[in-house]
């Protein structure tokens, strides 16, 4: 019982950090950075995450990740999917560690809003003219994520 509460203690001592890495299977985006909070899509809607959350593994969705490192500094991610994972600290340190895997993750800012529009266009053509079923499914598959990239994209110009 001592332990227990030494643990609640500890773990919500004002010297704990968060730590969030983020890679896609391209790159690492962050390895370790220490943040306040994140806002993440996962596949039941967004959910935020602080330092002392309780431990998760869940799926994304595709969307947009907000990092805020203070009041001050925050940055933007578009994910096409991947996973999550919150950790709680095993030793004494109290530090928590949370990680984003993606497919494909891209910084806000990079998405251009007309080639997004272009390449849809393009998508929807290929997919109206075909009868190849296979092809079909692979155009309908991209068109939920440039759909997404769309929003995304238009969501940005408007900020």
């Amino acid at each position: 019982m001592l332990n227990r509460a030494q643990k609640l203690f500890f773990s919500t001592a004002k010297n704990s950090n968060l730590y969030l890495t983020i890679s896609s299977s391209s790159e690492s985006i962050f390895r370790n950075q220490v943040i306040k909070r994140a806002s993440v899509p996962g596949i039941e809607g967004y959910f935020t995450i602080t330092n002392n959350h309780s431990p998760l593994v869940t799926l994304l969705r595709n969307g947009v990740i907000t990092v805020e490192f203070d009041e001050k500094e925050k940055k933007q991610f578009f994910i096409s999917d991947g996973i999550f994972i919150y950790k709680k600290s095993n030793d004494n340190n109290n530090n928590n560690n949370a990680e984003i895997v993606g497919i494909e993750i891209v910084p806000l800012e990079y998405l251009d809003k007309n080639k997004t529009v272009k390449v849809l266009q393009q998508m929807c053509a290929i997919n109206d003219t075909t009868d190849d079923k296979w092809r079909k499914i692979k155009t309908m598959m991209g068109l939920n994520i440039y759909i997404c990239v769309c929003k995304c994209a238009f969501v940005l110009c408007s900020l």
